[in-house]
C-alpha cells in the first residue's frame, strides 16, 4: 500500500489524485518484491511470480510494449513470466527473471545493456544470460551485476571509467567484465559515478570511476580510474552516498571488535574524522568510535550505534538545526558525539532525526532537530536540541524520519502513526492538513514503514 504524490498514477489506484490515506493497488494481493522509481512503481506478485508495473511510461519503463501511462498495475509483456526481483529507476527498470537479468525503458547511453543504442525498449530484454544476482544502479546510467560465479559486469555510461575495464568509452552497449584482480567479487555498490566491490577470500576492497573529492579512497583527490584500485580495507559492510563513503571494518583486538572508517567529501564534516580542513579526505581515515555495528547517513550528517552492551548512539556532521541531538546548535561537528544509550534504532532524516529505545526501558520514541512542520510530533513547531518524547506514542518498534514528516509503528498494537507535513497526503490520515502529533493511519496491523520526501510506504498484514 502507498500514499502521497500520485500525479503520474504511481500509487496504482486508478487515479492521478494525491492520496492522503493508504490505497491498495488492484491485481496484486501479496507482493514478494516492490520498487518505487521516480514516477513509476513495480512489484512481483507472490502467488504467480508475475511482474506488474504502473505509472509514467514515456520511455517504456513499464515493460508492457507501449508508452501509455497506466493507472493500475499492468503485467509486463513477453518473457519471462516468472520474476524474483525488480528495481525501478528514473527512466528505466531492471529485474531478475527466469534465464537471467532483464532491463527495459530509456536507452540513450546503452544503459539497458543489450548491445543497442538510442531506441527505447518497451519490453523486458535479456541483459546477460545465466543466473545473475543483480545490483543495478537504476537511478543513474550505469548498470552493474554479479554474474553467477561471482563475476562482476557493468554497462551503460562509462565516461568516468565506471565500467572498470580500462576504458572511458562514454557508451557501452553490453555488459563488460570489470577487471577486478582475481576476476571475482562478492558484492558491488555504486554511488554517483564511482563503483566499489569486495573480493572473496581476502575480503579486500577495490574502487573505480570518478575520484572527485577523493571518493575512491586511494590517496588522490581528483581524476578518474578506469580499472579497479585497491583500497587497503577489508570491510564488513559498506555505505556509499554521493562523494563520501563509510565502512565498518574488523579491528584485530582480543576479543575482536569493529571500527568505522570514512573517506571522500567532508564539506559539512559528515565523515566524523575530527578534521575540519581540507574539505575532503582521500584515504580511509579511522573515526574514533569503536565497536560500531550499525551506521546510517542522513542529509549531510551521520549517526551510528556502537558497543552492543551500551547500545550507544553517536551523531556527527551538519548541525545547523540541532539535528545531531547534542543540546546545542552549531554549523557542524567533526567527531562523533554521544547522544544517548540503550538505543535500538535510529533514523536520520533531512534536518531532523528520530530514535527508538530498547524495549526493556518502556520509554516513548523521541525526535529532535528541525520542527517547522511538526515533524517531531510533540504538539509544537519549535526546534528541539536533544531527543524529545513524541506525544501520544508510549512505545515504538520502528520509526522513520523523512523530509518534513515522520512515521512510527506502535509496539503493542503495531498500528501506524505519522505526523508533520501533509501537503501531498504523506501522513495517510485522509486529510492534507499537517499534524503536530502522531495521527493513526488505520486499524490495520503494520510490519514496516518508510517515510520519504513527499510520500510514505508501508507493509501491512
Amino acid at each position: 500500500m502507498c500514499w502521497g504524490l500520485n500525479g503520474n498514477g504511481q500509487l496504482g489506484n486508478n487515479s492521478v489524485q494525491n492520496s492522503a490515506k493508504p490505497v491498495a493497488a488492484p491485481n496484486i494481493t501479496t507482493a514478494i518484491a516492490v520498487s518505487a522509481g521516480m514516477y513509476h512503481t513495480c512489484a512481483v506478485e507472490a502467488s504467480t511470480s508475475a511482474l506488474y508495473c504502473w505509472g509514467f511510461n514515456g520511455n517504456g519503463e513499464l515493460g508492457n510494449n507501449s508508452t501509455s501511462q497506466k493507472l493500475v498495475p499492468t503485467i509486463t509483456t513477453g518473457s519471462p513470466q516468472q520474476w524474483t526481483d525488480v528495481s525501478a529507476g528514473v527512466s528505466m527498470t531492471c529485474g531478475v527473471g527466469a534465464g537471467g537479468s532483464y532491463c527495459w525503458g530509456k536507452n540513450d547511453v546503452g544503459q539497458l545493456g543489450y548491445n543497442s543504442l538510442g531506441a527505447n525498449c518497451l519490453v523486458p530484454i535479456l541483459v546477460f544470460g545465466g543466473d545473475l544476482m543483480v545490483k543495478v544502479n537504476a537511478w543513474g546510467s550505469t548498470g552493474c551485476a554479479v554474474k553467477n560465479g561471482y563475476i562482476p559486469v557493468c554497462w551503460g555510461a562509462g565516461d568516468k571509467g565506471q565500467i572498470g575495464n580500462g576504458s572511458t568509452t562514454a557508451i557501452n552497449l553490453m555488459p563488460y567484465i570489470s577487471n577486478v584482480p582475481g576476476g571475482k567479487v562478492t558484492s558491488i555498490v555504486s554511488s554517483g559515478q564511482h563503483v566499489c566491490a569486495t573480493v572473496p577470500d581476502s575480503g579486500q576492497l577495490y574502487c573505480w570511476g570518478s575520484n572527485e573529492n577523493g571518493s575512491l579512497g586511494i590517496g588522490e583527490s581528483s581524476g578518474i580510474k578506469t580499472t579497479p584500485e585497491l583500497v587497503p580495507l577489508q570491510p564488513l559492510t559498506l555505505s556509499a552516498k554521493g562523494d563520501n563513503t563509510l565502512a565498518i571494518v574488523p579491528v584485530r583486538h582480543s576479543p575482536p571488535t569493529s571500527g568505522l572508517v570514512a573517506w571522500g567529501s567532508n564539506q559539512d564534516r559528515q565523515l566524523g574524522t575530527g578534521v575540519y580542513n581540507p574539505a575532503y579526505v582521500d584515504v580511509p581515515v579511522s573515526i574514533d568510535l569503536p565497536n560500531v555495528y550499525e551506521v546510517a547517513a542522513g542529509a549531510f550528517f551521520s549517526c551510528a550505534l556502537a558497543d552492543p552492551t551500551e547500545q550507544a548512539l553517536y551523531c556527527w556532521g551538519l548541525n545547523n538545526f540541532a539535528q545531531l541531538g547534542l543540546n546545542f546548535v552549531s554549523v557542524n561537528v567533526a567527531v562523533p558525539y554521544l547522544v544517548s544509550n540503550s538505543v535500538a534504532a535510529v533514523s536520520p532524516g533531512y534536518r531532523h532525526a528520530c530514535l527508538v529505545y530498547n524495549a526493556d526501558l518502556a520509554l516513548p520514541p523521541r525526535c529532535w532537530g528541525d520542527n517547522s512542520w511538526g515533524q517531531l510530533g510533540n504538539g509544537g513547531t519549535e526546534l528541539k536540541q536533544s531527543p524529545f518524547p513524541i506525544s501520544v506514542l508510549t512505545s515504538a518498534q520502528a520509526i522513520s524520519a523523512g523530509l518534513f514528516h515522520s512515521c512510527a509503528l506502535e509496539t503493542n498494537t503495531r498500528y501506524l502513526y505519522c505526523w508533520g507535513d501533509n501537503t501531498y497526503g504523506q501522513l495517510g490520515n485522509g486529510t492534507y492538513t499537517r499534524s503536530l502529533v502522531p495521527a493513526r493511519i488505520s486499524t490495520r496491523v503494520w510490519d514496516e514503514v518508510v517515510a520519504g520526501s513527499n510520500m510514505s510506504c508501508g507493509v501491512s498484514t
